[in-house]
Formats: C-alpha cells, sequence, structure tokens
C-alpha cells in the first residue's frame, strides 16, 4: 500500500469525487497491487472482481447468472452498496442488484461522498471509478 499512497495525490484516477486529501486512499486502500485476474479484457475480470469466477473470455454483452460476494452479503445480512460512475458492471446481473439497494440504477458515486461524509458507509462500499478504458471491440 505505501507505494500507492504516495502516488495517489499525482496519478489521480478520472474521478466523479474530488478528495480533498489522499487519507482516504492512505488508510483504506484494499487493491494496492491488484493483478487482473485472466490475461484478457476488462469485464471477464470485472466478473472474477464480483463473483470470484467468469462465464466469459471476451467483453460480451451478455447476461450472467454468476454467485457473487453480493450474494452472500445479502444473505448474510451484511450491509453492502456498489457505487459508481459510468459503467455499473452489476448490470449483467441485471435488475437484481439494483432492486435489494446494493446499487442504483443511475450514478451514485455522489453518495458515497455524503454517505462518507455522514459516517452512514455500509459495512462493505465498492467504489468504481469512472471506466475510461473498456474496450467493447
Amino acid at each position: 500500500m505505501p507505494r500507492f499512497s504516495r502516488a495517489y495525490p499525482r496519478i489521480r484516477p478520472l474521478l466523479l469525487v474530488e478528495l480533498r486529501s489522499s487519507a482516504l486512499a492512505r488508510n483504506y486502500t484494499t487493491l494496492d497491487h491488484s493483478f487482473c485476474s485472466i490475461l484478457g479484457p476488462t469485464f471477464p475480470n470485472r466478473f472474477f472482481l464480483h463473483a470470484a469466477q467468469t462465464d466469459r473470455l471476451i467483453n460480451a454483452l451478455l447476461p450472467t447468472n454468476l454467485p457473487t460476494i453480493w450474494d452472500n452479503l445479502l444473505a448474510a445480512g451484511v450491509s453492502a452498496r456498489y457505487y459508481w460512475s459510468n459503467i455499473p458492471i452489476l448490470f449483467f446481473w441485471g435488475n437484481k442488484y439494483f432492486l435489494n439497494g446494493i446499487t442504483t440504477p443511475f450514478p451514485n458515486i455522489g453518495s458515497f461522498v455524503s454517505d462518507a461524509q455522514n459516517g452512514t458507509l455500509p459495512a462493505v462500499s465498492f467504489v468504481m471509478a469512472r471506466d475510461t478504458t473498456a474496450n467493447l471491440r
């Protein structure tokens, strides 16, 4: 984590959120030194992130019914929220996670900021930064 937290203020990913300091990144970054699950395109790797498996090896715009960490969190009664900016990868699971409160059908990154400021973040928060690299070819 140290290398990421020192570099974060310089590299600043394209977020709708303007962090006033890098304290959040210094203290709560969990994916420092993160690598893709498979040597492949974006969508299969995002599926691994949520489902620990994938059902595709290409960026196919097809629905899935793979079980996810979100299912486990819901079953265990753990509060959780998926905050996103422009591409909610959970849409591949249909409206399932939009209806049960895990996320919203419209970008909700602003909710992350207000939830953090108000101290109302759920036990598990996943923040998906603006995706500028998805290649749908």
